[in-house]
Order: C-alpha cells, then sequence, then structure tokens
C-alpha cells in the first residue's frame, strides 16, 4: 500500500509510542523542535547575520585596521548590499508577523521597533559598545534559534 505525502502526513505527525503500550501505532519520531529551515524568521535571521558581518567587516576591518574612511564613495557596493539585507529582513519579518497581527499592526510594530529601539540605541550607544552588544545579542540568538 503505496501512501502519497498527503495522505501520510497524520502518521508523520504522531508521537513516539508510550512504554508499556503493544498496540499496533508505530515508533515514528516527534519532528525536530524549532522553525521549519524556510520559514520567514529562519530568512530574518540569516540576513541579520550577514549584515551584521558585512557591517563589522567594513567598519571594523577597513576602518580600524585598514585605516580607510568608512563612507558610501569609498564602499558602494557594500552599502547597496547591506540595503538590500536589511530589505529582505524587513520583508521577512513583516511576512512572518502578518498572518499573526494582519498588514497594517505588523508595519506599525515594525516602525515601532524601529524608530522606538533600534534609533535610539544607536544614538545613545557608542560604536564600540555597539559592536559588543551584536555579539552577544547575535551569538545568544545563534545559540537560541539553531
Amino acid at each position: 500500500m503505496n501512501l502519497d505525502l498527503e495522505q501520510s502526513a497524520p502518521l508523520r505527525r504522531r508521537g513516539p509510542r508510550p512504554e508499556g503500550n503493544d498496540d499496533a501505532m508505530p515508533m515514528i519520531p516527534p519532528p525536530p523542535p524549532g522553525l521549519p529551515p524556510r520559514h520567514p524568521l529562519q530568512l530574518m535571521k540569516r540576513t541579520a547575520i550577514m549584515g551584521g558581518t558585512l557591517y563589522a567587516m567594513h567598519e571594523l576591518y577597513q576602518g580600524k585596521k585598514n585605516k580607510k574612511k568608512v563612507e558610501y564613495e569609498n564602499f558602494r557596493a557594500a552599502t547597496h548590499a547591506s540595503i538590500v539585507l536589511i530589505l529582505i529582513a524587513w520583508i521577512s519579518f513583516h511576512k512572518s508577523l502578518s498572518p499573526l497581527y494582519g498588514g497594517f499592526k505588523t508595519m506599525l510594530i515594525m516602525i515601532g521597533f524601529g524608530f522606538g529601539v533600534l534609533l535610539q540605541a544607536a544614538l545613545m550607544i557608542p560604536v564600540w559598545g555597539q559592536n559588543f552588544l551584536s555579539f552577544v545579542i547575535l551569538t545568544f540568538f545563534l545559540q537560541q534559534y539553531k
């Protein structure tokens, strides 16, 4: 008997058999915890890591070590790549929150977070503190959402 993928879905979602129960239920392991690999929050996590790496490479490596002035004229490609990564992260964040909150509320949440938290932190915390905080926060989220 061959089951297609849709018919076998309830069988795959079934948990492991309890101890001492000898019924005909097969031993199927539960799915791995966490979000699926193609979930919008996973995409947002990846683009945030790429954007943070790109920022660190240019701000710290090129600016501090090679003593180059970090500005748009010197790093046009990196600036455009950062803008695209921020846009992808923004869209994936909206896509992951919109089924729960709706489109308008999601935009309000994102704008409130951007202006209420990120912009305030960027203005109040010096660059070395931002670098330390970004390292700590990215390490935490990498461990949290493997």
